[in-house]
């Protein structure tokens, strides 16, 4: 945490004096952290991350957000079959108001609440959207059963 004193330098890091630093752990991922340990923290040494370490860092950091991302999607395809075979809509309000209200509470910033609801909502809509277009190519190849043809079949 930065003391009232310290100067944020970026990504978590925080120049206390020439030779103290604080930094958040979670704030960085391991590549640049185990260099930042190497250096000597001085603020010629923080000065010595520069603009592409940290874009590499970021660049890092992108590519295991995308596959999150991915994994994510995977489970959200895998609840759509099973809601197709439950004849359940792919939107659950409640649901995602539950999803929300996690993922704002166990926040801890620099990303104010608003913001993570923000990026969850846009997350939500994408994995609503490749439930349906997964389930109803499914359905159109056969793969699993349309509960809409079936209940219209028993009218």
């Amino acid at each position: 945490m930065p003391t009232p004193s310290s100067r944020v330098v970026g990504c978590g890091v925080s120049l206390v004096d020439d030779n103290h630093i604080s930094y958040s752990t979670a704030a960085l991922s391991l590549p640049l952290l185990a260099r930042a340990h190497t250096l000597d923290w001085s603020e010629r040494a923080v000065t010595e991350l520069n603009i592409e370490d940290w874009r590499d860092e970021i660049d890092r950091l992108d590519e295991q957000l995308v596959k999150l991302l991915n994994a994510r999607s995977q489970c959200a395809i895998e609840l759509g079959r099973i809601k197709r075979e439950l004849g359940l809509a792919i939107y659950s309000p409640n649901r995602e108001r539950e999803v929300i209200a996690h993922v704002t509470g166990i926040n801890h910033g620099p990303l104010d609440r608003d913001a993570v609801r923000r990026l969850f909502e846009r997350i939500i809509d994408e994995s609503r959207r490749i439930e349906r277009v997964t389930v109803e190519k499914e359905s159109k190849d056969g793969k699993g059963r349309d509960p809409k043809r079936k209940s219209r079949g028993r009218r």
